[in-house]
């Protein structure tokens, strides 16, 4: 069972991956479609560099909750 601190840590990290696909897609001027977050994410996770467990983690979270709403 996950602690409080724990559960609250995976949210933060969660709400971190997708504010940080937004400003992404906004940024480059994608379109704005759960797809394009996704996306973001997967190129994340596949450009070569290690972000450390949690954000990997958080990453891995934010695309399956996304995925729903494709």
């Amino acid at each position: 069972m996950m602690s409080e601190k724990d559960e609250f840590a995976e949210a933060n990290a969660i709400c971190n991956e997708i504010g940080g696909a937004v400003l992404e897609v906004l940024a480059h001027k994608r379109e704005f479609a759960v797809q394009s977050l996704i996306d973001i994410m997967h190129e994340a996770q596949h450009d070569g560099h290690s972000y450390g467990k949690e954000r990997e983690k958080g990453m891995e979270l934010a695309i399956s909750i996304l995925q729903k709403f494709t």
